[in-house]
Order: C-alpha cells, then sequence, then structure tokens
C-alpha cells in the first residue's frame, strides 16, 4: 500500500520572473518540436515512443455537464469515470497512424475552449491498451537523493504538489500544466537530469477485461443467445458469436438505433439511451413510458431495447448484444390490451412517418420495429425507401403466428412493416437450432419481398422490463421471454456493431455482410423459413484489414496493431516502411494461432516464422507471446515491406501484432586469412595477411579482409570508402630566428601540400552497411614507393559503441633485389 504524505513545502523557492517562467514553458513545449513523437523514458535511460491515436483526444471538463464536442466539425464526446471523456472526430480515421504533430494540434485546439480543464492524447502501449497522460508524473530518484533539494533546485514553477506514493521512494508530482503533451515532454526532460532513476507520465489506463458480461443474468440459461454452451441441452455454440464480436467492439456510442415502440423507460439505469420523441397525443418526455400500472402493459419497448444496448459489466441484470451503442425511443403507438388479451399497439401511421424523419434527422442509422400488421401503406413505404437510401437500415419482427393462425404451412406470411422491400424481415429460433414454432416466414421460394431475411435468438431469451425504482438496483431484474420482438432487436445490434466498426458502410454493405456472416440453417444460401440463416456478430464484422499489399494497414516501425479473423481465409496485411536498415522483432500474442509472413514491395516472400521453438523465446524479447503466435526475429534493408497474417488452421479470433525497431549494439569482427585480427594489434602477421612480406618496387601485393557483424543489429561503417584515409600531407618546416636571438620552428605550410608517400591503398572498399549475420570484404594493396620496410594503421569507424575505432596495423617491404 502506498505511503502517503504532506505537500512538500515550496514556499522557501521565490518566486520566477514572468521571462524566465515563460522561456522555461517555451522549452519544454518545444522539447519535441522535431520529432512531435510521444515517448516515455525508462528506467534504463531508453526511450519508447508510443503511437497516438488520431481519432480522438481525451478531455477532462471544468464541470461534468460541459461539453467539449463541436457538432460542426462532426464530432463526438465519449463519457469516461472520474469527469474525463473522448472527443472523436470522424473525419479524422484518414488521418496516418502516429502523425503526434496532428494530435498535438487537435490538443491545443481543445484547450481554447475555457470548458475544458485538461486535454490529453490517447495513446497505444505495448500490448495495444489505451493510455492517457494525465495532470502529474511519477518521479524517482537515485540512492542517495533528497527529494526536497532536488526539486528545491529544479524550481520549475508548473510543479504545483508533490507526494509519495511507495517507500521505496516513487512520488507523484501534479503540475498545473493543462496539456497532456507538455506533462510527458516536462517528464522526459527531468528524466534526463542527474541523480534521475525515472520520471515518467501518470497515465490513465484501461485494463483489459474478459469477453464474457458479469452481469447476473448472463448465463446460458436464459442468455444462450449471446454465448450458449449447451446448457439445458442446446446446442453448443449456437449463438449470435457475441463474445467473440465484443473481443473487437461492444458498439460504438456514435451509432444510434430508434426504438419505434410504445415507449423506453426513461432513466432506466440498464439501458444505454438517448432522450427520443413521443408522436401519440400523450407526448411522454423523452418518448418515454406512463407510470406503472397494475395489468402494466407498457414493457415492450423497455424489453427491446435492453436486447440491444442493455449495459454491460455494471452488475445488474443482464446485456445486449451491442451494449455501447445507444437507443432512442420513438414512441409512436399507445400499448394497451386488447380483447384477446395480447397487447397492441394504437397509433397512426402519421406517427410513423414524423418518427422516421425524426430518427433520420436526430442521426439514427438503424430503426427496430418489433410489431407487425397485416398490410402496408405507400406513405410509410414511401418513407422506409427514401430513409433507406439515405443510409438507414430498418428491421422489423416477422411475427409470432405461425403456430395459431389456422393453415398457416399451406399459406403463410410475414406481417408488415417486415414484409416490406424497403425493410429486412428477422424470424426466431431457440437454443436447439431450429426455427421456433411461432416465427412466421412467407410463402415465396426464393428472397424478395413477404420473405425472411435473418433469424436471431427469440424463444428464452434474456430482457429487462422496466424498473419499479429507477434508483434502486435490486429492483431491477431479467426475465426470460419469447418472439420475434426480441429476435428483431437482437439482429439489429449486430448491425450496429458493424457500422461501429466502420461507419462509412451503406445499408447495402451492412446487410451484405450480415449474408455473408451468417449460419446457414436450411437450404444453401437463402431458404423461406430462415432466410439466410442465424446473424453471427463476430463472422458479420467488416475486415479490419486488407487481405492484399494495395489494401494493407499502415503501420509504424515500433508500434501495436489490433485484428482478427473472422473467417476461414481471412488474411491481414500491414505495411511498414523503413528508412533504413532495421532490426525488427515482429511477432502476435492472443489466442489465435497466427501465421506471418513478410513480402518486399515486389511482392517476394522475404521470411515466415523464422525463430525456432525456443529461441530467443522470454518475457523480455517476447512479452506476452505463446505458443502458436507467429514469432520472427529480422534484420531487413530499408524499404517498403508487407506483414501478411492469417490463422492457422482457419482459427478464429483476435490478435495483437506487435512491431519493435530495436536499435541493440552492433558487434564487429575484423578477419584475414579467415583469422580474427585483434583491435589494437601492431604485430603484423603474415598468418592474418596483416603483414603483406616483401616486394619490389613498382609491383603490388594484395590482401583481402573481411568485417562481419555478431551483432543484432546493423552495422554501420561511416568510412568504408577511406579505411586509409589516416595519411596527413606532408608539411615544409623551415627555420626562423626570433628577435630575441633564439631559433625555434615554426610550420610554414606551402601552397601545395604535398602528400605523404602511399604504400597502402584500399582499392575495394566495404559496403556501408551491414546487416547482422551477414559480412562484407575490402582489399588493401601494397605497392611500394622507394626502399625500406613501411608500416600503416587501418581505421575502421563504425557504430559498435563497444569499439568506437577498430585500428591494426600493417606492414610490407621492398628491396632493389629480390
Amino acid at each position: 500500500m502506498g505511503h502517503t504524505e504532506a505537500p512538500l513545502n515550496f514556499t522557501q523557492i521565490p518566486p520566477m520572473k514572468p521571462t524566465l517562467l515563460v522561456s522555461i514553458l517555451l522549452a519544454v513545449s518545444a522539447l519535441h518540436a522535431g520529432a512531435q513523437d510521444f515517448s516515455i523514458v525508462r528506467a534504463d535511460k531508453k526511450r519508447a515512443t508510443l503511437q497516438p491515436d488520431t481519432t480522438q483526444v481525451a478531455v477532462q471538463m471544468v464541470d461534468r455537464v460541459s461539453i467539449a464536442a463541436r457538432p460542426e466539425f462532426k464530432e463526438v464526446q465519449k463519457s469516461r469515470p472520474a469527469g474525463w471523456a473522448r472527443v472523436l472526430r470522424q473525419a479524422d480515421a484518414a488521418v496516418k497512424t502516429g502523425l503526434s504533430s496532428h494530435v498535438r494540434a487537435r490538443i491545443a485546439d481543445q484547450l481554447r475552449n475555457p470548458k475544458v480543464a485538461f486535454a490529453a492524447p490517447v495513446l497505444k502501449g505495448a500490448n495495444g491498451e489505451e493510455l492517457v497522460p494525465t495532470q502529474s508524473f511519477l518521479l524517482k530518484l537515485l540512492p542517495g537523493q533528497d527529494m526536497n533539494r532536488f526539486l528545491q533546485a529544479l524550481n520549475h514553477p508548473a510543479i504545483s504538489r508533490v507526494r509519495r506514493l511507495s517507500q521505496d521512494g516513487v512520488h507523484q508530482v501534479t503540475t498545473n500544466l493543462r496539456d497532456g503533451c507538455a506533462v510527458m515532454d516536462l517528464a522526459a526532460t527531468i528524466s534526463a537530469r542527474a541523480g534521475v532513476k525515472l520520471a515518467q507520465p501518470n497515465f490513465r489506463f484501461t485494463a483489459e477485461l474478459d469477453a464474457d458480461a458479469t452481469d447476473p443474468a448472463f448465463t446460458d440459461a436464459i442468455s444462450w443467445g449471446l454465448k450458449n454452451t449447451g446448457l439445458r441441452s442446446g446446442t453448443s455454440g449456437f449463438d449470435m458469436n457475441a463474445t467473440k464480436a465484443w473481443d473487437v467492439t461492444t458498439g460504438s456510442s456514435s451509432i444510434l438505433l430508434a426504438v419505434f415502440d410504445s415507449g423506453i423507460q426513461q432513466g432506466h439505469p440498464e439501458i444505454n439511451q438517448v432522450p427520443g420523441f413521443d408522436f401519440t397525443p400523450e407526448d411522454r418526455e423523452g418518448g418515454g413510458t406512463p407510470p406503472a400500472l397494475a395489468d402494466d402493459v407498457h414493457d415492450h419497448g423497455t424489453q427491446v431495447a435492453s436486447c440491444i444496448s442493455g449495459r454491460q459489466n455494471n452488475g445488474i441484470a443482464s446485456t445486449g448484444i451491442a451494449p455501447g451503442v445507444r437507443c432512442m425511443s420513438i414512441r409512436w403507438a399507445v400499448a394497451f390490451r386488447r380483447d384477446n388479451g395480447r397487447i397492441g399497439l394504437d397509433g397512426e401511421h402519421s406517427n410513423l412517418i414524423d418518427g422516421l424523419e425524426r430518427a433520420r434527422d436526430e442521426g439514427a442509422r438503424i430503426t427496430v420495429h418489433s410489431w407487425s400488421r397485416g398490410d402496408a401503406i405507400d406513405a410509410v413505404e414511401e418513407v422506409f425507401e427514401s430513409t433507406r437510401r439515405q443510409g438507414m437500415l430498418h428491421f422489423a419482427s416477422t411475427g409470432n403466428s405461425a403456430n395459431k393462425v389456422e393453415n398457416f404451412d399451406r399459406d403463410p406470411f410475414i406481417g408488415w412493416p417486415a414484409a416490406s422491400p424497403h425493410v429486412l424481415g428477422i424470424g426466431a429460433v431457440n437454443r436447439f437450432g431450429s426455427r421456433t414454432a411461432f416465427s412466421q416466414f412467407g410463402r415465396a421460394t426464393t428472397r424478395g419481398a413477404g420473405g425472411v431475411d435473418f433469424v436471431a435468438p427469440g424463444e428464452e431469451v434474456a430482457t429487462v422490463v422496466r424498473a419499479v425504482n429507477i434508483n434502486n438496483p435490486a429492483s431491477i431484474f431479467a426475465s426470460s421471454a419469447n418472439g420475434t420482438s426480441f429476435s428483431c432487436p437482437y439482429a439489429a445490434g449486430v448491425a450496429a456493431l458493424i457500422l461501429s466498426q466502420q461507419p462509412s458502410l451503406t445499408p447495402n454493405q451492412v446487410e451484405n455482410l450480415m449474408i455473408a456472416g451468417s449460419r446457414d440453417m436450411g437450404a444453401r444460401g437463402w431458404d423461406r423459413e430462415t432466410g439466410f440463416g442465424m446473424v453471427n456478430a463476430f463472422r458479420s464484422l467488416p475486415d479490419d484489414h486488407g487481405d492484399t499489399a494495395a489494401s494493407a494497414t499502415r503501420i509504424a516501425a515500433t508500434a501495436t496493431g489490433f485484428g482478427f479473423f473472422n473467417r476461414s481465409n481471412d488474411m491481414d496485411c500491414f505495411r511498414v516502411t523503413l528508412a533504413e536498415i532495421s532490426s525488427m522483432k515482429i511477432y502476435t500474442t492472443g489466442t489465435t494461432p497466427t501465421r506471418c509472413e513478410i513480402l518486399n514491395a515486389s511482392g517476394a516472400l522475404v521470411a515466415i516464422n523464422a525463430m525456432q521453438p525456443g529461441a530467443n523465446l522470454d518475457a523480455t524479447n517476447f512479452p506476452g507471446w505463446t505458443s502458436g503466435n507467429a514469432r520472427l526475429d529480422i534484420a531487413l534493408p530499408a524499404g517498403t515491406y508487407t506483414i501478411r497474417l492469417s490463422a492457422q488452421a482457419a482459427f478464429e479470433g483476435t490478435y495483437r501484432l506487435i512491431l519493435e525497431r530495436r536499435a541493440a549494439l552492433p558487434e564487429i569482427t575484423v578477419l584475414g586469412n579467415n583469422r580474427i585480427i585483434l583491435d589494437g594489434d601492431t604485430t603484423p602477421d603474415s598468418g592474418d595477411h596483416t603483414s603483406f612480406g616483401t616486394t619490389r618496387p613498382g609491383s603490388s601485393v594484395t590482401r583481402t579482409f573481411t568485417i562481419r557483424n555478431d551483432g543484432r543489429n546493423v552495422l554501420r561503417i561511416s568510412n568504408s570508402g577511406n579505411i586509409d584515409g589516416n595519411r596527413v600531407p606532408l608539411v615544409q618546416v623551415t627555420p626562423v630566428t626570433t628577435p630575441a636571438g633564439g631559433v625555434r620552428d615554426i610550420p610554414v605550410p606551402q601552397p601545395t601540400p604535398v602528400p605523404a608517400p602511399v604504400h597502402f591503398r584500399v582499392t575495394t572498399s566495404p559496403v556501408s552497411e551491414i546487416l547482422p549475420g551477414r559480412s562484407a570484404t575490402f582489399k588493401v594493396t601494397f605497392k611500394p614507393v622507394g626502399t625500406g620496410f613501411f608500416r600503416h594503421t587501418l581505421r575502421i569507424e563504425s557504430n559498435d559503441q563497444d569499439e568506437a575505432n577498430f585500428d591494426f596495423v600493417i606492414s610490407g617491404g621492398s628491396l632493389l633485389s629480390l
């Protein structure tokens, strides 16, 4: 448990002059003006760069009711705990990942709003989790350092409070900065000071949760449609594949579904919703429901909404198929109990038209109609058609009378609006993998108006009824319900998850994805009783990354990518560009066995899962890697590469792709005649070719030497074309007599210096960059000028920090006669 203490006393620190304060703040803001990256400095003083999410920034408002998002810029605000929020701008999705300057500009723009107390980037950590810098950073000094003295010497105007968090000396340093980028820059600056062990941002982060919801009613007993494990003799795996879909998305709050019904209880803590509209004479605020009655008939709309956006992991009742999206009530009819005991809706067609128009204007992407009627009306059909053409998807239940209408099998039909050609008709199935007995279907033998399009769970499914007291969670419970009224919102929720991934998709594109992902139940393809089959949330999600190099997702050389395989032939391609030869670590984590291939710009295969089992496998080198994941440790020349991932053995699931461009130290080895020459060798030997022997004047002897890279990173030779370049020109020296009568030598350069006699010259230069495990050769020719024995030092200048310069001596002799 962390130790706390009172804030350090800064009263003895003299106030800083305004000009000095401005200069310090400008220096902090300009720290990364060139690189514009977001990085942290680890305790080992190595810098780790974090990639920003260019589609959103994090904000903390002055008060919790203020809004930072601006509709004129198509911004959306998503609430977070503790008064935080995310401001998303969909148009920014096209910005390249890692464009940090763009994110910094977005944050500066948000800070012009006086209602924004703090703004920060949303960054991706090593495991792909979201990280958001706060107003404070964590500071720890080296042993023997005093924190009070350090801070007094630092005397930084941005530091407002310091408290000790742990007994081993980690402190939380709170600043008065409003910009999370500036906090990161300040921490990076302080980390470079003497006596500092570490200084790193105090990030807000999101821990990774299990896909299954924790709500009390999320059990196989009544939530089998989300996850069917075969309880109560059900068919294991016959479900909407919700938990795998939730690994990718639980839905975006920017996706709005309009529920056309008798109202949704407003303020219901289990339903993610926004206030709606009432088009009935009752004019209930927000499209809500009337007060509870002894014989209440107003649960239906609330139950329907709970199938879509029932909240997840809040400890109440059950969960919807897309808990992150929002529902909006369109109360177009008043519920009442009919003479036959069944519940009816009393409304007008004009109410439907008003509701469709309002839903479109409010930005709803999907409408849900869990009711049916036998006849269509052209005026409403026109609006269904026009709103679909404008981007809205309409879903309706097919009806529950298949087992109640006499001679239904001989003359089947589905209700309207499910029968509309502009509306998707949804039937119901049970936990055993069959159409429910009550689910209506049409007579047509080919797909068209009046037929079922899809089926979804509609028997013994979990729904949430109206709360007796919305302020008392104990009064809120889930109940088992039957009917196409509930299969309809389930199918609509699958469409909402698709749009959450790619909001730019058209209704036709969403529909085609649902067709491709559905689980076929009857005859191959479409059939009249189950349509295209059982909706499958995970398999219907749009491809997150292109299948080819041309459609690949761009990724930085050090970055984390997230993806999934939801069909047997799914491949995900990432494109990385290396400006120079790079030592790359590329691997995946997760439970999905993954195959990785590296292709060059021409499409040729460069590498494929090259690591041998157990090689270089530990928590430091490949954190999170498990058997079956892809794993590559490879050096690549400069260029553009495609990383092509696929699931082994047609597995389905999610993965994380991790790329790390390392800066490990090279290791240089020099050989002559295949023998090692030591750095600093001053004793030439014919055995390693450093002794050239003797030759006649005018004749020559050539020897070949090898430079080998025994390290894990690229070895760079900065003087590859001038290894023998330590010769200096001769300078004539003339005695000069001083006025005092003394004599001294003063060097007087001639107008054209005369070079020293060249006996040794590198005649073939090595390449300037050598990949790990590779070698490069160079040749030296001894051609003596005059007679005698000559020595020369060869110098190799490289980026091998173990040996700043690699020097060794060569020699040779020349005689007049041999």
